[in-house]
């Protein structure tokens, strides 16, 4: 990190070759993010250089933020290039964020526009539009610093920027120690809140929010297919995680101990119950992807509890980070774990069989809808099994036979016929 006055320049992978015997110096850069302010003008960008099956690909963005006659006008533009299955791709998107004005119906407050080749646009649904990342820079220039790289780069120049006041403010206040100045002012001065941006990022990181796939499992035996793995995750880890996501601009002695001070204020280690977790890899995460989870603190050896409020571990993370792989996190000790879909996912359904050979059946319930063990129907009849089709009338009419009811409607077929969401409970060890 280099700061110049008003300019705060950030590097990333810089090197130097020299070979030999030629001499000539190699000078290489992966990326780099810029920032300058002043009253009236800020300027922010990044650019980044990274190497995909032996091509280059580039991803830069840029901001532009003007003060006009008490007004701001911001200009913005992200854009990236790549190669596709061995075709050159690239995108630019740009934004204009200004008044132009229009009837108050139609008032336009901004306009952007972008231009690729070679690439698709991936529609969201409606419910994460406002949080798309085209859409977040054209309203607020955030975009999304989840999944975009120069946003990183933009959170760690925040993080820096803040740091740096925060050592400024202490300098101060040694400086006004000296002269005798009341402690309660001094009090006063000393905390400074850490902006939004990185708020959120080292929220996320102690959630895990962000890292590589590898940190969590080093090894693809450690979590096969059609597995579960459940653990603890180590506070200790975290904090050591978390130092070194504040160690952006460490350089000096001054900077270690003022780091060191920093981490006191922050309280970098999480103090409570703890936060347990666990890590499946499953058909079933891609299979149904409206997978719903409960962690209890104590073993549930009942199936049928049905939890109230107050019963359940807070759910901190549910995050799909593959197609087959689901992360959780709860705090506090997981003791029982539910899975099952929504409860509102209901089905017609026959009893499942004990294997292939067997035939389908179905256990006919009461009135009230309970269950007994001789209404049960051992085969139920089909249309055409190989396709799944039941024969409805065929079916109905064994039912009615075997409740011995004078009459035999839909809802009663229906009461016969609907099933409930599967769930699935593991318990820890007594």
């Amino acid at each position: 990190m280099l700061s110049v006055g008003d300019l705060r320049l950030l590097l990333d992978g810089v090197s130097v070759r020299l070979p030999v015997p030629s001499g000539e110096v190699e000078l290489r850069v992966d990326g780099f993010g810029l920032e300058y302010e002043n009253d009236a003008l800020r300027v922010t960008g990044a650019f980044l250089r990274s190497t995909r099956n032996g091509h280059e690909e580039y991803a830069g963005m840029a901001a532009l933020q003007l003060g006009r006659k008490g007004q701001t006008v911001g200009l913005g533009a992200i854009g990236a290039y790549a190669y596709v299955d061995g075709q050159p791709s690239l995108f630019l998107y740009a934004t204009l964020s200004y008044p132009l004005g229009g009837p108050p119906f139609f008032f336009v407050t901004g306009l952007s526009a972008g231009f690729g080749y070679n690439r698709s646009l991936t529609a969201p649904p409606l419910d994460e539009v406002a949080s798309f990342p085209l859409v977040a820079q054209a309203v607020d220039g955030s975009g999304d610093p989840s999944t975009d790289n120069p946003g990183e780069v933009r959170v760690a120049l925040e993080l820096f920027n803040w740091k740096r006041q925060t050592a400024h403010q202490e300098h101060g206040l040694r400086q006004r120690s000296v002269r005798r100045l009341p402690r309660g002012r001094q009090r006063a001065e000393v905390s400074s809140a850490k902006p939004q941006g990185v708020a959120a990022w080292f929220q996320g990181l102690s959630r895990l929010v962000g890292l590589p796939f590898s940190y969590l499992v080093p090894e693809e035996r450690l979590l096969p297919a059609e597995s579960l793995r459940f653990f603890w995750l180590d506070p200790v880890w975290v904090d050591c995680l978390t130092d070194g996501a504040l160690s952006v601009g460490r350089v000096t002695e001054a900077d270690v101990v003022h780091d060191r001070r920093l981490r006191a204020r922050m309280a970098l280690r999480q103090s409570g119950p703890g936060v347990t977790g666990f890590l499946m890899r499953s058909s079933v995460v891609s299979g149904w992807p409206d997978l719903l989870v409960e962690g209890y603190p104590e073993r549930v050896d009942d199936a049928g509890f049905i939890p109230e409020r107050g019963d359940t571990l807070q759910l901190l993370r549910f995050d799909r980070i593959a197609d087959d792989v689901l992360l959780c996190l709860f705090e506090g000790e997981i003791k029982t774990l539910d899975v099952h879909q929504k409860p509102e996912a209901m089905h017609f359904g026959l009893d499942a069989r004990d294997n292939a050979a067997d035939p389908y059946s179905k256990n006919l319930r009461t009135r009230d809808g309970t269950g007994e063990e001789e209404l049960l129907i051992e085969r139920v009849p089909w249309s055409d099994e190989g396709k799944g089709m039941l024969d409805i009338p065929a079916l109905a009419a064994q039912m009615k036979e075997k409740l011995g009811w004078a009459s035999f409607t839909a809802a009663q077929f229906a009461l016969q016929m609907i099933e409930g969401v599967q769930k699935v409970r593991f318990l820890s060890e007594p």
